[in-house]
């Protein structure tokens, strides 16, 4: 499939990576915030910032597996 190959190599630029990180990471620290909203939508905000954060970095991926 020529088009997941073309999303693949888009997602492994360096740029990309760091830029899907940082919204991440902005995600996690929003999360308390949208949960103060009536509602579970800070549990699917941290939920999406995690994913993210965990897609991007070897580290959080090697600490999330140990914890």
């Amino acid at each position: 499939m020529p088009a997941r190959d073309s999303l693949r190599a888009f997602f492994n630029k360096p740029l990309v990576e760091i830029l899907l990180f940082v919204l991440g990471a902005v995600l996690i620290i929003l999360s308390p915030v949208a949960g103060v909203i009536p509602g579970p939508g800070g549990i699917f905000v941290f939920a999406a910032g995690l994913a993210l954060v965990l897609k991007t970095s070897l580290w959080a991926k090697r600490n999330y597996v140990r914890f």
